[in-house]
């Protein structure tokens, strides 16, 4: 992001959330997603990261790009092992299995992930809602 001269804003809560699982695996799911924000969007963008405490003991983190975007096609296999979008702006290499297991280490967790785009050249939103816990 640096080198791209790009910026993260954030919004998260004042009070902790606590989350209960293997720190390393869930820390490298949301990183994976603020990777991608980063290498699918031009220099100079700003990245959009929040964390919404939600209903039932849950939390919601969002990672919005202004990015290369995603098609329809795109969206339905893009966490699927191995799968790379190859043409147009989103073609940027990697072997295809980070979003695979980011949804994987998000569901053993409890959680999910999702993704949306409104199309090519128009960003994409990955949110991923985990289970909180009362304490550390």
């Amino acid at each position: 992001m640096d080198e791209k001269g790009q910026e993260i804003l954030h919004r998260i809560p004042d009070s902790p959330l606590w989350l209960s699982g293997d720190g390393v695996r869930l820390v490298q799911a949301l990183s994976n997603v603020l990777t991608n924000a980063a290498k699918y969007s031009p220099p100079g963008a700003r990245i959009a990261l929040s964390v919404t405490p939600l209903s039932q003991g849950r939390v919601r983190i969002a990672v919005r790009d202004t990015g290369s975007g995603l098609t329809k096609d795109d969206l339905a296999r893009i966490f699927d092992l191995f799968e790379q979008v190859n043409e147009g702006p989103r073609c940027a290499g990697g072997l295809g299995v980070g979003l695979s297991l980011t949804k994987r280490f998000v569901e053993l967790h409890g959680g999910s992930i999702t993704a949306e785009s409104d199309g090519p050249h128009l960003g994409s939103t990955f949110t991923i809602e985990l289970p909180t816990t009362n304490s550390v």
